[in-house]
Order: C-alpha cells, then structure tokens, then sequence
C-alpha cells in the first residue's frame, strides 16, 4: 500500500467553505473522492477499470478501511447499534469542521 498511496480520498465531513473548495477543484483531482460508500465499487471501477492490478489493489485498499472502521466501532464507548460498516449507511457530516470530528471520534455531536 505505501509504494503506490492511496487510490482514493474518503471525505467524513466539510464545511459549507469546503464543500465549495471542492465543488470548484472537482476537475483538478487526480484520485476519485468519496464521500457516499454505496457508489464506492463502481467509481473505482470506472476509475481503474475492472480486473486491472490498480483496481484490485483498490478494492483492496477499500477493504481494509472498511475493516478498520468496523473495528473502530468496536471501542466506541456508545455505540448505538446498527451495522458496523457506517461508511456506507451515514450522510456526509456537514457544518463546522471541529463539531464533524467531535462527531467521527466520540460518536456523540460536541462543540469547540
């Protein structure tokens, strides 16, 4: 994985600032952003083209993330129940940056 980098961005949250930053870069990435997981398998594959090397690494890539989040459910101190793999089911978290990660981290909405 460290050799080639990520093959995709997963974006948690913005701003209404950033959410415009990368509505006016959208043409300027290299790597496929996501911020919705149930499209994930098709981007990459659009991207990459299905059953190439990259595509394959790619899909790796996602599994490893997705595993790495169901194990991070796992410590959360209030989990509500539900499926473990919340990149596919949760909204894009929107508002001020701080408020998102108090959200991703804590699983409970805070404040700066």
């Amino acid at each position: 994985f460290l050799a080639t980098g990520p093959l995709h961005l997963h974006l948690l949250g913005c701003s209404e600032r950033g959410h415009s930053f990368l509505a006016a870069t959208r043409k300027l990435r290299t790597l496929p952003l996501v911020g919705n997981y149930s499209r994930i398998h098709s981007i990459l594959k659009r991207r990459y083209g299905a059953g190439t090397p990259l595509h394959a690494l790619a899909e790796q890539m996602l599994r490893q993330e997705l595993a790495a989040t169901r194990l991070y459910t796992l410590l959360m101190q209030r989990w509500d129940g539900g499926s473990r793999n919340r990149d596919f089911f949760e909204p894009l978290i929107q508002g001020h940056p701080c408020q998102a990660h108090l959200t991703l981290f804590d699983g409970v909405k805070g404040s700066c």
